[in-house]
């Protein structure tokens, strides 16, 4: 979440695996290259924040809710949403 926050692009890929999928609303992408440009597009588009509400872990799958702040022709808007995470807790924080 700290490199999503402060849009440090390359420690953020760094923490997924080269084939991550990553789905939001009707965007779908995977692997680092597409979502390296779908971050870089949202960092400078939208200067995202994002927010954990709630954590369940289980082994090395984690479940978050989450709310995420978007900045949308200058105003700030806040959209709800889940996310599910596979071994991605451990390996970030070896990073």
């Amino acid at each position: 979440m700290a490199a999503f926050n402060t849009h440090d692009l390359d420690h953020l890929l760094a923490c997924l695996s080269a084939d991550t999928p990553w789905v939001t609303g009707s965007d779908r992408s995977r692997g680092i290259a597409e979502l390296a440009k779908l971050f870089e597009s949202a960092i400078h588009g939208l200067e995202p924040r994002t927010d954990i509400k709630n954590v369940v872990i289980d082994g090395d799958e984690v479940a978050c809710e989450l709310s995420e702040h978007l900045v949308v022709d200058g105003a700030t808007s806040v959209d709800h949403i889940a996310g599910s995470f596979l071994s991605v807790a451990a390996w970030c924080a070896s990073r």
